[in-house]
């Protein structure tokens, strides 16, 4: 039997190279970069929680970061399968 994770795939439009830069930074330290802004981030929610509020400090009101979690058997199922909607849960952080 496999146990199946839980985690987040966080993607951001940012405009700014250096913000843009700093948040990658800060996410590739937590998982990997799947897509040119787009993170599978494998962390508690707790954290991802404190990432989140800190991402808020590192933006302009023009930039956008969204967290969408998934659970074990959703992050099994949607590759390459797009999703409809964001699940309930999801964050939008914008400053």
């Amino acid at each position: 039997m496999s146990i199946l994770r839980a985690g987040y795939v966080v993607t951001f439009d940012i405009s700014h190279d250096a913000r843009r830069q700093r948040v990658g930074k800060v996410l590739e330290r937590h998982g990997p970069r799947i897509l040119h802004s787009v993170y599978d981030i494998d962390v508690p929610p707790a954290l991802m929680g404190r990432l989140a509020n800190r991402f808020t400090g590192m933006i302009e009101r023009r930039d956008h970061v969204l967290v969408l979690p998934y659970c074990g058997s959703c992050g099994s199922s949607w590759a390459g399968i797009p999703m409809d909607a964001p699940p309930a849960g999801g964050w939008i952080v914008t400053s």
